[in-house]
Parts: structure tokens; sequence; C-alpha cells
């Protein structure tokens, strides 16, 4: 190649389409856009749908998070299956236990009064947080206060569930701390009662990860990545049901003996998942790329 490069490899679902003289792999963390499409304005939609598919299919190699977006794009984008890698993520060193003072310290910090069950992940429709503030809602009337923390950005559609707020009187209860600084993350999580995470579909889940690493207890759904990310150190649940996300939270929320027990799965659990064993993995595949064999 004119450039010396023998491997391009995007990391995020498109690749150069033509004049390209060398091995080129893509990554691609899910396919929302063909999911769960609404949670997409139209254009973004198109544009991810075509570029995605055009990337996927001329690369040498797809890098997926997954299991689940393995076979989402086998199935959906018609890659064969051969091409498809799966290499999984993993939560950061920085995510770990801390002693509880400290973390509810920075917790406080960002508007956030301990006791409190924490969310992470931008305010929009595919998070489902308008079951999980339903769920907190009926929680509070049966005498369970704690505070919803929902660490994220508003994104688009984010309107619909900030309105919920309110209309559920939930104003003084569910606190919509926005984006939160990296450095005070860990301790947010590590700070929490319970992390939940209902979300309707996700490639990989990371924060379900990052809670688990810090000792926190984890609320997921059944259904996507998350409950193949969570295995069995998590509570699983039809992201559909707000009885059945209430009911687990609460269950996590006034049983100590089975927050401990799931705080202890899911440090064990999120310590199986290696950034270094992620990098092995992916240079494997740049060296199949090169010899001309199959990446998996």
């Amino acid at each position: 190649a004119r450039l010396g490069i023998d491997v391009l490899h995007s990391t995020h679902h498109t690749l150069p389409l033509a004049g390209v003289r060398c091995r080129r792999a893509v990554t691609i963390h899910d396919v929302t856009f063909l999911r769960l499409p609404q949670r997409y304005p139209l254009a973004r939609r198109m544009y991810m749908q075509t570029l995605t598919r055009l990337s996927a299919g001329v690369a040498d190699a797809v890098i997926v998070p997954s299991n689940v977006v393995r076979d989402d794009v086998r199935r959906l984008l018609h890659v064969p299956a051969e091409k498809i890698v799966t290499v999984y993520e993993a939560a950061g060193a920085q995510y770990r236990p801390m002693e509880r003072e400290a973390a509810h310290a920075i917790a406080r910090a960002n508007g956030i009064e301990p006791p409190y069950v924490l969310s992470v992940g931008s305010l929009e429709p595919g998070k489902n947080r308008t079951r999980l503030f339903r769920a907190m809602r009926q929680l509070r009337d049966e005498g369970i206060d704690h505070r919803l923390a929902v660490v994220g950005q508003r994104a688009w559609g984010y309107e619909g569930e900030v309105a919920l707020i309110d209309e559920l009187g939930m104003a003084d209860r569910i606190v919509l701390a926005g984006y939160v600084k990296a450095n005070d993350l860990p301790a947010l999580y590590a700070g929490a009662e319970a992390f939940a995470f209902p979300s309707l579909y996700e490639g990989f889940g990371l924060p379900v990860l990052e809670a688990m690493a810090c000792g926190t207890p984890v609320l997921t759904s059944r259904v996507s990545a998350t409950a193949e990310v969570a295995g069995d150190a998590a509570l699983l649940v039809d992201p559909q049901s707000v009885d059945e996300i209430g009911d687990r939270l609460r269950q996590l929320l006034v049983d100590r003996d089975l927050r401990a027990e799931y705080a202890r799965r899911g440090i064990e659990r999120a310590a199986q998942f290696s950034w270094g064993r992620a990098a092995d993995e992916t240079r494997a595949v740049y060296h199949r790329a090169v010899s001309g064999g199959s990446p998996s």
C-alpha cells in the first residue's frame, strides 16, 4: 500500500469504501439502528444503516463486542459468520470498590444524596428509563424512598422522560445529574445501593461491568447483550415489565445479604473481562487478515 498500511481498522461502524489498498477491519458495536430504529432521527438512522451495511460488506474482518451482536450482524447485515469475531470489552482499572463514606462525599458533590440507586447512560428512550421511573414510584409508594440518580447527557427523544418525572411526582427523588467528571464516576457506582440498567437493547452494556467492578449489585435486562455480559452475577428482568423491575429492585434494596451476594458475584464476574485480552484478540484479527486467513 502506498502509505505502508497493512490493516486499516475503523473502530466505529464505517470504513472507506474505495481507494484503500490494504486489509480492512471494522468494529460494529451494535445494530440499534435496525433493532430499535425509533432511537434515531430518520437521517441518522438511514446514514447508519447504509454505511454500516456497506462497510461490513467490504471489510475483511468484522469485530463485535458480544455474541448477541455477532448474531445480529450475521442475520440482519448478512455478513458471513467466518468474517465476524467477538472481542469482549472490560471495565477500566479505575472501577473498583471504595470506602462508602468517601464515595458518598463525591456523590453529594454531584448533587446526589444517599441512599440512591444509580443508572448510567444517555437520557433517551432506548435506555428504558420511563419504566425504571415508574418502578421507583411504586417503591416509594411502598415506603422505599431511595433516590434514583441518572448520570448521562440528554440525547434525542429525552423530553418525554423528563416530563414523566414531574407527572409521577418524583422531581424530589429522581436526580438528573447529567454529565459528571470521569474521575467521579467510580465513586458514584461504589456509593450506590444498587445499579439499575434495564435497557431495551445493548451491544455490550459496559456500565454493567463498571458497576460490578465497583462492588455494586446490578439489575439489568435479560434481553440483548446485558444478560450475556452479566452471567449469573446480576438480577435479570424483563425490561418491558415495570412490576418485575420494581420487584427485583425491592429485593436488592431491602435485603442486605442479597446485596452482598451480588456485589461479590459482580466483582468476580468483572474480573473475567480484560482490556489486555481484548488487545491480544484484536491483534490476532490483524495478523489473520494480513495472512489471508479467516478472522475467526
